[in-house]
């Protein structure tokens, strides 16, 4: 499968919302901070792309993740993907840290990169940052909608 760029995961965000679906909620939030709701719309636009090659590699864990609440951050400890998220995500930032052609991925001009999500998260996601939660909380609204997306 192709990733897809942030704008299209925003589309569809946009139709949960003036649809008021199950999902609305979710995407509500993913939709202001992907507009600079506390200065993280970096946060969702990483999160997109890691989602998607995430969910492409993985694809049974879609089941898992759908089995969550749609109305709240998927925990990925209790939907039982943490260690397959974690396997993944070292693997591709080991992959980008050896070439660093492999470290920008997805559509062109995407702005997908590793090293950036690896930025964001904490250490209990695979990323480098030290408390206060990063981007933890945006990888799991976007990883909750992309399962529906």
């Amino acid at each position: 499968m192709a990733l897809k760029a942030e704008k299209w995961f925003l589309g569809k965000c946009e139709a949960e919302m003036r649809g008021q679906s199950r999902l609305a909620g979710l995407a509500q939030v993913a939709w202001d901070h992907a507009h600079g709701k506390d200065k993280t719309p970096g946060h969702i636009l990483q999160a997109v792309g890691a989602a998607q090659a995430f969910l492409s590699a993985y694809p049974a864990v879609a089941t898992q993740i759908r089995a969550a609440s749609p109305v709240v951050a998927l925990d990925l400890r209790s939907a039982g993907v943490l260690n397959e998220w974690t396997t993944f995500f070292t693997s591709k930032l080991a992959s980008a840290k050896k070439d660093p052609k492999k470290n920008s991925y997805g559509p062109e001009k995407s702005g997908y990169r590793w090293s950036a999500l690896e930025s964001y998260l904490t250490r209990q996601y695979g990323g480098r940052v030290d408390g206060g939660g990063g981007g933890d909380y945006e990888f799991k609204v976007v990883l909750r909608l992309m399962v529906e997306f």
